[in-house]
């Protein structure tokens, strides 16, 4: 079960997110300079979908799905609001959901789209 708040991750990305046909997913779209970013979480099965597009190009230009993600949780990075994913299966259940994120992907909206990679030190 995904661990996360759904009010910080519309805070963070400054969009309401819509709920997928299903009711199993909510899908999150943040337009913004010439790109848009759609973020698809499914809370119930804990997987995550990113992609990402460029204005007027049908393919994304990184589409990536994180099965079975630990935790989302909203930082602040580089003076910004930003998103954190868990690996998947990293915690194997013990994360509380307070603490920092050991590694995954980061999401930041402001001031522009950005997606990477991060690991701290152990």
């Amino acid at each position: 079960m995904l661990k996360w708040d759904p009010v910080a991750v519309m805070s963070c990305l400054e969009v309401l997110p819509v709920e997928d046909e299903d009711a199993a997913g909510l899908e999150y779209t943040v337009m913004k300079s010439g790109m848009r970013l759609v973020l698809t979480v499914y809370p119930y099965h804990g997987d995550v979908s990113v992609s990402l597009y460029r204005d007027g190009v049908i393919d994304p230009a990184l589409s990536l799905n994180l099965f079975g993600c630990d935790a989302i949780r909203c930082i602040r990075f580089k003076g910004y609001d930003a998103l954190e994913f868990g690996a998947g299966r990293l915690f194997a259940g013990h994360y509380d959901g307070d603490g920092p994120i050991p590694y995954g992907i980061r999401i930041r909206v402001m001031p522009s789209i950005a997606i990477d990679t991060f690991r701290y030190p152990v």
